[in-house]
């Protein structure tokens, strides 16, 4: 590991054979960049991110559309009786909850470091208690491997009453990976036996899938959650079955349902990148309770993905 600046801010940089990964620890314990050298000796990035210098930039650090985002407690928009951006604990009580909950934006500190290995810890901010006002310790671990990494998100209750969270990870996959293709060369590779739509009021409705992949440019793929899972594998890439990225819901903690979901937000219209979103459950499990996850007094839970080129 090593210190590097990289426009404009310092980041930590870790390369682990032919790859190289990225990460602003302090802000949002983002995942910032990760690409691997082929055998011809250039680079490819799986990970995309934005050229943010002065002269090309169009967003800055926070609003930037790339690399993997922490969504923290909650992913997606949180709805109480029609009211957006409010959540009801099991107590009953209200709370404001911005869309994606409040980890991005937090500040997060180093706990442990080892030769491929990071543990970071978020610092719980007074502006955001309101929001989620509990006694609580929330750990971000990465683990780097040559051809991909392992992201562990632990939540654990120090207080005496249960919690609710439903959190997610939010990835910007380059995309196309070659020049002579196209968005249509793609499809995305499931088990799920259903197709969901969060709605507008806060619930969800779908349909019963049939086949094993659906194709990137199938308009009705994109902000739709491929759920209720047979195996914990899905597989972004050629329709060949080439090059696929494997996104896995690690089965040995205490996160993991079938419950847990894919979901494809959005295709960026220049074709730079695809955003991929692996959630715990379907975005307001608090109110339509599909997936609902409750860690109780005094326990710990987990949420745990692999990312990796097959």
């Amino acid at each position: 590991m090593e210190s590097i600046d990289y426009q404009g801010r310092k980041l930590l940089k870790w390369t682990h054979g032919p790859s190289t990964f990225l990460l602003d620890a302090e802000n949002g314990g983002r995942l910032i960049n990760w690409n691997i050298q082929l055998a011809d000796g250039s680079f490819r990035d799986i990970i995309h991110w934005p050229d943010l210098s002065e002269k090309n930039a169009q967003f800055d650090w926070e609003s930037a559309q790339g690399g993997h985002s922490i969504l923290f407690p909650f992913a997606g928009r949180s709805i109480n009786k029609e009211k957006q951006n409010f959540w009801k604990d099991l107590q009953n009580q209200e709370h404001p909850m911005p869309q994606n909950g409040f980890a991005k934006r937090s500040k997060f500190k180093t706990i442990k470091t080892e030769a491929h290995q990071i543990v970071l810890e978020l610092c719980q901010d007074t502006a955001f208690r309101e929001a989620y006002p509990f006694e609580y310790e929330l750990t971000l671990e990465y683990a780097f491997d040559a051809v991909g990494f392992k992201v562990f998100l632990s939540l654990e209750n120090l207080g005496d009453r249960p919690i609710l969270w439903s959190a997610g990870h939010a990835f910007h996959f380059k995309l196309p990976w070659h020049d002579h293709l196209s968005v249509s060369n793609y499809r995305v590779a499931h088990s799920a036996k259903k197709q969901l739509y969060p709605q507008i009021s806060g619930g969800i409705s779908g349909e019963t899938l049939s086949g094993e992949a659906i194709a990137l440019n199938d308009a009705g793929l994109y902000k739709s959650l491929l759920t209720k899972l047979k195996s914990n594998t899905f597989k972004l890439g050629p329709k060949g079955g080439e090059e696929d990225i494997g996104i896995t819901f690690l089965e040995d903690y205490p996160s993991y349902s079938t419950w847990n979901a894919l979901l494809l937000k959005e295709l960026n219209p220049s074709n730079q990148f695809l955003e991929v979103q692996a959630l715990m459950s379907a975005p307001n499990s608090h109110s339509h309770k599909k997936g609902l996850h409750v860690v109780e007094a005094e326990s710990k839970s987990t949420f745990a993905l692999e990312i990796s080129l097959l």
